[in-house]
């Protein structure tokens, strides 16, 4: 019935979000992905579609176009927490720490007095593992906050370890 809904009243979004749910419910991910297109291209501005049309590539496990996806939203909206933070994910997923870590990097770089998105970058640092890019972050948030307890003891272990 929804399909038949959309192709009677092709212009009518409701029914293509709906339509697209149904799709993804079965687990038809492409249709669902494929109904999200000329959303997007009717309200590029709609954050919400790329979300939707990057979460049904995730779940068809095309990682690549998911975050085609939200380089495409972030070229409509630009630099954004949210987006940095899914990208982040999806590469961690992916295993691909190097380019987790460049998103993170993006945000410190771009708010380079956010303390909380550089203790965010050395907890992600001390996850995989990399001491040492985790300790330049950490003393790059004492310049910033002389009195970070969790910077603080962080370099104080070093010191002693």
């Amino acid at each position: 019935m929804a399909k038949i809904a959309v192709e009677g009243d092709d212009s009518n979004k409701w029914y293509k979000i709906f339509l697209a749910e149904l799709y993804s419910n079965s687990d038809d991910q492409m249709e669902a992905i494929q109904l999200y297109k000329p959303l997007i291209d009717a309200e590029p501005r709609n954050e919400d579609y790329y979300y939707k049309q990057a979460f049904f590539y995730v779940k068809a496990n095309d990682i690549k176009n998911a975050l085609k996806v939200y380089d495409q939203l972030e070229s409509k909206v630009g630099l954004n927490e949210e987006i940095v933070r899914r990208k982040h994910s999806l590469y961690m997923g992916m295993g691909d720490f190097k380019r987790a870590a460049k998103q993170l990097t993006r945000l410190t770089d771009a708010f380079p007095t956010n303390v909380d998105y550089f203790s965010q970058l050395a907890t992600f640092y001390e996850q995989i593992d990399d001491r040492q890019a985790a300790l330049a972050v950490y003393k790059k948030i004492l310049e910033l906050d002389p009195d970070n307890p969790k910077a603080n003891l962080a370099i104080a272990g070093a010191d002693t370890g």
